[in-house]
C-alpha cells in the first residue's frame, strides 16, 4: 500500500495505455522494413491483443528498448525491400544537397537556422515560382519550420523579458528617488519665484542711501502702519483673514482660492515708483514685499499641513464611507497645487499604505480567523484581496489627481506597489506559510500561493499592472521547501518498494499473470505505477502556479524520481549479483521486464504526466540526463546496446 498525505488529493488514476510491450521480444535492424508478426519497430506499434480498457491496462511500447539493448548479436536483414529504400533515401538526400547553394550548405552546417527557411533569408521568394512548385510534403515541411520559428522567437522574447524585468525594477527605484528630489527642489523655487523677482527688481535700480539703517528702519514701520490704513492695504488683510478662515474650517477647495487671489494682489504693483533713485519709497517697498512674502508662505505651509493631516483622517478611516474617497481626491488635489505633485504623490501613497497596514492588522485579530483557518489559506486570501484592492484603489486616485500621467509620477506609483506587494508576500509567509507548512502540506501551501495570484492577476487585467511574477518570486521558496519534504518521503518509499520487489522475485521467481504489457511489467513491479501516481500528484497541484520556476521544479522531480527509481533497481539486482557476475536462476530473467518498465517510463507515461505543464511552460523532461540514466541501469544489469560490438 502506499501512503498518502492527508492533505494530498487523490489524483485520478488514468489508465495508462502503452503500444509495443509483449512476452516476447525480438530485435531487428534499423534498415529492415519487413519484420516477422513478433517483432517490433522502435516507434510504438499497437498491439493486436489488446485488453479492456476499463478494467485493464493496455500494452507499452518497447520500440526503443528493443532499438537501444540487447543480450545477442542483431539479426541481420535479408529483406530486398529494405537496401531498395534505403538506396531511394540515399539518392533523395544526394539530390537535396546537390541543389542548395553554398550560402544555404553553410548554415544548414552551423545549425543556425531551420533548412527550409533558406529561401526567405536569401530574399529571393515568390509565391508563384517557389510555391506552386513544392509538393504537399514539401508545404507540410515548410509550414512545420515555420512553427518550430515561431515557437523559437516566442522562447527568445520570454527569455528577453524574464532576464531585464529585474533591471528595469532597479532602475525605476532609482528613477523615483531621483525624481522626488528633483520636485522637492522645483517646489523650492516655485515658492520663491515671486521674492526673487521682487529683488532682482530692487536691485537693478537701488543705489546706496545716505539715511542711517535705524532712521530707514523706522520710516519702514511708519510707512507700513499707514500703508495698512489705505485701501490696498486693508484688502491684503481681510484676504490673509479669509485664507485663516477657510483653513481652520478645513475647507481646502476654497482657501486655495483665496490663497491664489492673494498671490494675485501681491504681484500687481502697489503703486507708482518715484523716479528718484535715492527716494526712500523703494526702501519701503522692499521691506513691505518681504513681509508679505512671509506671511504668503506662512498660509501655504499651514494649508499643506491641513491637506496632509486630511490625508491621514482619510486613511485612519476617520471620514464617513461614502464621502471619503473623494474627500481624499480633494486634499491630495490642493495639495499637490501648494507643494507640488511629487509631494501629494507621496503623501497620497502613504495614506493608502496606513489604511492597508489597519487592514492588515485587523486580519490577525482571532475574532475575524473564527478559528476555522488550520491551513493558513483564509488568512492568505483576506491578505491578497486587501492587498490588490488597495493598489488598484491608489491607481485610480492617482489617475483621478494627476490627470496629466509624468513618467515620475508613474515610476514611483510601481514602486509603491513593488514594495507593497512584496511586503505582503513576506506576511504571507510567517502568518500562512510557516506555521502550516509541516501539517498542511503541498497541497495547502500552493494554495495559499495561488489565492495570492488570482488577485494579483485581477489586478494586472484591470490596470495592466504585472506584480504576478515579484509576488511568486516572495512565495516560491516556502514551496520549494515543502516540495523537497515530500519528494524525499517519496524517494523513500520507492527505495523500499523496489528493494521489496526483487527480494520477493529472487525467492519466488516472476509472478505468473496472463496480463500483457504495462499490466504485466507492473505485477512483477508495482513501485513504478505507484511513483508515476505520486509525479502526477505533485504535477496537478503545481499546474495553478505554471511559471518558469515552476517547470524547473517539475524538471527536477521527474529527474530525481526516476534517478531514485534507476539506482534502487541496479542496487536491489546488485545485492544478490555473485562474484562471477551472474544472478540467481529465478532473479536473472527479471532484469529483461526492469529494462522493459525504465523504457516504458521515459517513453510513454512520464511525457504523458507532463503534458498537463508542457503546453504552458514548455519541455519539463530532461532527455539526456534520462537516457544516460537508462544507459547506466543497462550496463549495471550485464546488458549491451544493440549497437556495441560483442565481447
Amino acid at each position: 500500500m502506499r501512503s498518502q498525505s492527508p492533505h494530498t488529493p487523490e489524483p485520478s488514476r488514468q489508465p495508462r495505455t502503452a503500444t509495443g510491450v509483449s512476452k516476447v521480444v525480438s530485435f531487428a535492424d534499423d534498415d529492415s522494413s519487413v519484420s516477422s508478426s513478433r517483432q517490433y519497430s522502435p516507434v510504438a506499434s499497437v498491439v493486436s491483443d489488446q485488453v479492456d480498457s476499463g478494467k485493464k491496462r493496455r500494452a507499452t511500447p518497447a520500440g526503443k528498448f528493443n532499438a537501444l539493448f540487447r543480450r545477442g548479436t542483431p539479426k541481420p536483414s535479408t529483406a530486398p525491400e529494405a537496401s531498395a529504400r534505403s538506396a531511394t533515401r540515399r539518392s533523395y538526400h544526394t539530390r537535396n544537397m546537390s541543389s542548395e547553394t553554398p550560402a544555404a550548405s553553410s548554415r544548414a552546417g552551423s545549425g543556425a537556422r531551420l533548412g527550409g527557411l533558406a529561401t526567405f533569408e536569401r530574399g529571393a521568394f515568390d509565391l508563384k515560382s517557389d510555391l506552386n512548385n513544392l509538393t504537399e510534403k514539401g508545404i507540410d515541411v515548410l509550414r512545420t519550420e515555420l512553427a518550430a520559428l515561431d515557437l523559437e522567437c516566442a522562447e527568445e522574447l520570454r527569455k528577453s523579458v524574464h532576464a531585464n524585468y529585474m533591471p528595469y525594477i532597479t532602475a525605476s527605484q532609482g528613477v523615483g528617488q531621483l525624481d522626488a528630489e528633483m520636485g522637492i527642489l522645483r517646489n523650492y523655487l516655485t515658492t520663491s519665484s515671486v521674492l526673487v523677482n521682487a529683488l532682482k527688481e530692487v536691485a537693478a535700480t537701488r543705489v546706496p542711501t545716505l539715511s542711517a539703517p535705524k532712521d530707514d528702519a523706522a520710516a519702514s514701520t511708519a510707512a507700513d502702519v499707514d500703508w495698512a490704513q489705505t485701501t490696498e492695504g486693508l484688502r491684503w488683510a481681510d484676504s490673509l483673514d479669509e485664507v485663516d478662515v477657510t483653513i481652520a474650517e478645513r475647507r481646502p477647495l476654497d482657501a486655495l482660492q483665496a490663497l491664489r487671489r492673494v498671490e494675485k494682489m501681491l504681484t500687481r504693483p502697489s503703486s507708482p515708483q518715484s523716479s528718484d533713485p535715492l527716494h526712500k519709497k523703494k526702501v519701503q517697498q522692499e521691506a513691505r514685499m518681504e513681509r508679505q512674502l512671509g506671511e504668503l508662505e506662512e498660509r501655504q505651509k499651514r494649508l499643506a499641513a491641513m491637506c496632509e493631516s486630511a490625508l491621514v483622517e482619510a486613511a485612519s478611516g476617520h471620514l464617513p464611507a461614502d464621502g471619503g474617497a473623494s474627500e481624499l481626491r480633494l486634499a491630495a488635489g490642493v495639495l499637490a497645487s501648494v507643494a507640488g505633485s511629487p509631494h501629494a504623490a507621496h503623501k497620497l501613497l502613504a495614506a493608502h499604505s496606513m489604511r492597508l497596514k489597519r487592514a492588515q492588522q485587523l486580519l490577525l485579530k482571532p475574532q475575524n480567523t473564527g478559528g476555522s483557518d488550520v491551513d493558513g489559506t483564509e488568512y492568505a486570501g483576506a491578505l491578497s484581496q486587501r492587498v490588490f484592492q488597495t493598489v488598484a484603489s491608489a491607481a485610480d486616485d492617482m489617475a483621478a489627481v494627476f490627470a496629466d500621467d509624468t513618467p515620475e509620477l508613474s515610476s514611483l506609483f510601481v514602486v509603491w506597489a513593488l514594495q507593497e506587494t512584496q511586503q505582503s508576500a513576506l506576511l504571507i509567509k510567517r502568518h500562512a506559510l510557516s506555521p502550516f507548512a509541516a501539517p498542511a502540506g503541498l497541497s495547502s501551501t500552493v494554495q495559499c500561493c495561488v489565492l495570492a495570484l488570482v488577485h494579483c492577476r485581477a489586478l494586472q487585467a484591470s490596470h495592466s499592472l504585472a506584480l504576478a511574477p515579484s509576488l511568486l518570486r516572495e512565495l516560491w521558496p516556502a514551496c520549494d521547501q515543502v516540495l523537497d519534504r515530500r519528494l524525499r518521503r517519496i524517494a523513500d518509499e520507492i527505495r523500499l518498494g523496489v528493494a521489496d520487489e526483487i527480494d520477493k522475485i529472487a525467492a519466488q521467481g516472476l509472478p505468473a499473470t496472463e496480463e500483457t504489457g504495462w499490466a504485466q511489467l507492473t505485477t512483477a513491479f508495482p513501485s513504478a505505477d505507484n511513483m508515476l501516481d505520486e509525479i502526477q500528484a505533485v504535477v496537478q497541484i503545481l499546474a495553478p502556479l505554471a511559471g518558469p520556476r515552476v517547470a524547473e521544479a517539475v524538471r527536477k522531480t521527474v529527474n530525481e524520481m526516476f534517478g531514485v527509481y534507476t539506482q534502487a533497481l541496479a542496487a536491489g539486482f546488485a545485492k544478490y549479483t555473485k562474484p562471477d557476475g551472474t544472478l540467481p536462476p529465478r532473479l536473472g530473467p527479471a532484469t529483461e521486464p526492469a529494462m522493459e518498465v525504465a523504457a516504458s517510463l521515459v517513453e510513454q507515461f512520464l511525457p504523458e504526466l507532463m503534458m498537463p505543464l508542457a503546453e504552458k511552460c514548455g519541455s519539463n523532461m530532461d532527455m539526456a540526463e534520462v537516457m544516460r540514466q537508462i544507459e547506466w541501469l543497462a550496463s549495471e544489469l550485464g546488458m549491451q546496446r544493440a549497437d556495441s560490438p560483442e565481447d
